[in-house]
């Protein structure tokens, strides 16, 4: 796995502002996203600074080895994920569109924070 924090444009499935990437550009190149392998969001903790951030499984998918409802621990709001520190994650199989490489699938983890899209992993 290669670790990346590049800033991406998303082409959304649905057209709605944070949804499911249908598509990425990435480095010159697009990929278009063949499969979501999972979703989930992480929010900051409340009551303390920046830094630590808790993990949510959403409509029941979640990163490996993650349980059903995230961390221990609940928040001020029941729970609400909403925040300037959550991030929505998403573990995508896409393929680059160039010619030359289109039979190849990867694996990339797209993130989506209140300063944009941005590629974080590729998993090797």
């Amino acid at each position: 796995m290669r670790r990346h924090h590049d800033p991406i444009d998303v082409a959304p499935a649905g057209g709605a502002a944070v949804e499911a990437p249908a598509g990425f550009c990435w480095r010159d190149r697009r990929y278009l996203v063949i499969e979501v392998l999972s979703h989930w969001v992480e929010v900051g903790v409340w009551w303390q600074p920046p830094g630590p951030r808790r993990r949510l499984r959403v409509a029941g998918v979640g990163p490996p080895g993650q349980r059903a409802g995230g961390s221990a621990g609940g928040s001020a709001n029941g729970g609400a994920v909403d925040g300037p520190r959550q991030q929505q994650w998403w573990r995508v199989a896409a393929r680059s569109t160039h010619p030359a490489e289109r039979s190849r699938v990867g694996v990339y983890e797209l993130c989506h924070a209140v300063d944009g899209w941005s590629l974080r992993r590729v998993h090797d």
